[in-house]
């Protein structure tokens, strides 16, 4: 699809200070304590905010953890699923009821694999803390489904997140440009290029930013 930009790693915007706050909860992963990787994830969400947990120290972890399986054969299969299992966990605990309220409605749905799924849940979420509703359909939700979705719920905006070759449930580009044209689509894991090509937006690295500047937008008066 020449969608990709490469893998998305948001800015580091926080520096050498939300990497203790990586390892700590990396510790209770590692160590298969889910109870203990909640409180965690708790405690730092009342801390720093939870869409900077999700969409900046999760993947602080994550690229952790890949490091080390690189370099240690122990990290094994059953691990990288635990940790995949408890991130989701903790996400969804602090995302219950997000789709509650009466803010601007936005449906999400994400190709598969770890980091974009959880990557997809954190802009969720940051646009939650920003007063957002929040329709969750999962990982590749067909196009149809995300059409019946847009017709029913009649959202403000759309946000698919690609695979990190640029896919998406093995669509191409005039499927998604069928979302473009019935909302307001955002791409995560694409180029500007190509997001523009279809008539969506890309979404930039800085993903708070992003979240922050589409709620202003949502909420300026419509031009005469």
């Amino acid at each position: 699809m020449g969608a990709a930009r490469g893998a998305t790693r948001p800015p580091d915007r926080e520096g050498k200070r939300l990497l203790p706050a990586a390892e700590a909860l990396q510790s209770t992963l590692e160590a298969y304590d889910g109870v203990a990787a909640q409180t965690v994830f708790e405690g730092l969400s009342h801390w720093y905010g939870v869409d900077v947990v999700a969409i900046e120290i999760v993947p602080l972890l994550l690229r952790s953890l890949a490091g080390r399986r690189s370099e240690e054969s122990r990290i094994h299969t059953a691990q990288r699923e635990f940790v995949r299992g408890a991130l989701e966990e903790c996400l969804f605990s602090v995302a219950r009821g997000w789709a509650e309220g009466d803010g601007p409605r936005a449906v999400l749905s994400t190709a598969s694999g770890l980091p974009r799924e959880l990557e997809a849940i954190g802009f969720g979420l940051a646009l939650r803390r920003r007063g957002w509703r929040i329709s969750y359909l999962g990982t590749e939700a067909p196009i149809g489904t995300l059409l019946s979705a847009i017709e029913l719920l009649r959202p403000r905006l759309a946000v698919v997140g690609l695979s990190e070759g640029g896919g998406y449930g093995g669509h191409d580009a005039s499927a998604l440009r069928r979302v473009a044209l019935r909302v307001r689509l955002a791409l995560l894991g694409a180029s500007a290029e190509f997001a523009a090509s279809i008539g969506a937006t890309a979404l930039g690295d800085d993903l708070i930013a992003e979240a922050r500047r589409l709620s202003a937008e949502a909420v300026e008066p419509p031009r005469r």
